[in-house]
């Protein structure tokens, strides 16, 4: 419930549960705490006495974000009229400039996902394709959008299923798969998108 999320209540949990366990006074011994940036956390930290410091993986994310063009940075713009009333406008500040690619490259993937979800016999097939060829038996990642690691997730098995796809793409006579495998295979756009996310979130890893 909302109480027990409250930022004092966690703060005394924190306070009761670090002494015990790790013989942390955290009224004393603590400067600074990392938390994501809801107004709830940082209400922690002001509770503790101590420096907010923005969560790691809080911050990987939104590098990742940004990077995709999932999320972009704005900036809100106010000016003054002639006669006197302020408008606003808001433009992009994300270095580089907007990147519709990104999202486009995660609908594309996702529909060909959406599509093996659809039907117990379209993942049948595809998995008959695969242990004709001796490929694993690794499906494609479908996640939700509330974490961009997921969306990574499925980046990768994507590519770990590009050439079962490719030749259940020439053994089918599904239509609505081949122009959905044609559109994924036949960018270039697309798997570069996908190999500079997961090269992103491997150099992430070790900063």
């Amino acid at each position: 419930n909302n109480d027990s999320h409250g930022a004092k209540v966690v703060a005394g949990v924190l306070s009761d549960v670090y002494k015990p366990c790790y013989n942390v006074d955290v009224l004393k011994d603590v400067k600074s705490a990392g938390s994501d940036t809801a107004s709830a956390a940082r209400g922690v930290s002001a509770q503790l006495g101590v420096d907010q410091e923005d969560c790691e993986m809080h911050v990987v994310n939104l590098c990742v974000q940004y990077g995709l063009g999932v999320k972009e940075n704005y900036e809100t713009i106010r000016f003054k009229q002639v006669d006197g009333t302020v408008n606003t406008h808001r433009e992009i500040r994300t270095p580089g400039g907007s990147f519709p690619g990104g999202m486009a490259t995660i609908k594309t993937i996702k529909e060909i996902a959406n599509y093996f979800d659809a039907s117990g016999k379209q993942k049948k097939d595809l998995q008959e394709t695969k242990e004709g060829y001796g490929c694993p038996e690794l499906g494609i990642s479908n996640p939700g959008t509330t974490r961009v690691s997921s969306t990574v997730t499925m980046f990768q098995s994507a590519m770990a299923n590009f050439f079962a796809l490719s030749k259940h793409f020439m053994s089918t006579s599904d239509a609505d798969f081949k122009k959905k495998w044609k559109d994924c295979w036949s960018s270039e756009h697309l798997w570069k998108v996908c190999i500079l996310t997961i090269l992103t979130c491997l150099l992430l890893s070790y900063v």
